[in-house]
């Protein structure tokens, strides 16, 4: 059954690959004006692109905007990159959060669709069309917005910058993350980890990578 089909279906579970495909197929035709996405994750393979820009590409021939979030550890993944410089090719908009709760897509701040089981998504997705719970999911989605980093910016003060790589760096570790764990998730050699925390730490005279982030902060640069 495609979403079309069911208006008066209120929360619509889909398990089979096949029966996902055209449910997604489905929303994608029946968006007019934004898409929002909640990306989780730090890999996503060529092929997964591959198919969200056969899905995207008719959204916007029809002008539908799209903001997407993406995991902020995906920086340096070369597929991202590559489809987050189609995206913004499209007048897309992408931004980055240290840590994405959980796959969110909204059509149109009508409709939307998450797994049903967040723990294992091979379960399938649930669309949920009810009002007050798209209107939740809607809050989430620009509470995120908010909160999260444009693709690729830099931050300054008085000249000095401090790069994307390196507040996502400083943030990790502030949260206790050590620097063996930093380098793996953000693909670096530990060495490098290392370096680019000292040269800000050191920069901002602090002693611990919770008081460098604290100082950062009344910088402005987190």
């Amino acid at each position: 059954m495609e979403l079309g089909e069911c208006e008066a279906i209120q929360v619509q579970r889909v398990e089979s690959g096949d029966q996902l495909a055209v449910t997604l197929s489905a929303l994608n035709a029946e968006t007019q004006f934004e898409v929002a996405n909640v990306i989780p994750g730090n890999k996503h393979g060529a092929s997964v692109f591959a198919t969200a820009r056969e899905l995207d590409s008719d959204m916007f021939v029809r002008g539908v905007r799209s903001r997407s979030i993406f995991d902020a550890s995906v920086r340096r993944d070369r597929a991202t990159e590559e489809y987050v410089r189609w995206l913004n090719e499209h007048n897309s908009e992408v931004r980055t959060l240290q840590i994405v709760p959980l796959r969110i897509i909204i059509s149109d701040r009508a409709t939307a669709i998450l797994p049903t089981d967040i723990a294992c998504p091979q379960k399938g997705i649930t669309v949920y069309r009810e009002p007050s719970a798209v209107n939740a999911f809607v809050f989430l989605f620009d509470t995120l917005w908010a909160q999260a980093s444009v693709w690729g910016e830099r931050f300054s003060d008085h000249g000095r910058e401090i790069s994307d790589r390196d507040k996502t760096i400083l943030e990790l570790l502030a949260i206790g993350e050590r620097y063996d764990s930093v380098a793996q998730r953000l693909s670096l050699n530990e060495r490098t980890v290392r370096r680019s925390y000292e040269s800000v730490a050191k920069e901002l005279n602090a002693a611990t990578p919770f008081e460098a982030a604290y100082k950062a902060v009344k910088r402005g640069w987190l």
